[in-house]
């Protein structure tokens, strides 16, 4: 049986949507196999949570639930 890069990659976003759903994410940003068809866009990059804005002094605070979906806002390794 000879399985083509994207069935594996689709694959492993089932399985990882549950189980670890940020890993699921940065594949299917990574490599658009599943087309993301949300009219609202998709988020540059995932918000921090409460607990890490507070504990972490190093935690950039301009990035919320709104900011998330500008195409300014990037991940270090996208830009």
């Amino acid at each position: 049986m000879s399985l083509t890069i994207n069935e594996i990659i689709a694959q492993k976003y089932i399985f990882f949507y549950q189980y670890q759903p940020l890993e699921a994410y940065n594949d299917l940003r990574r490599t658009e196999v599943i087309p993301v068809t949300d009219p609202t866009g998709r988020p540059n990059r995932s918000v921090y949570p409460e607990s890490e804005r507070t504990r972490n002094s190093n935690t950039p605070l301009n990035i919320d639930r709104y900011s998330a979906f500008e195409p300014s806002t990037k991940l270090f390794w996208a830009k």
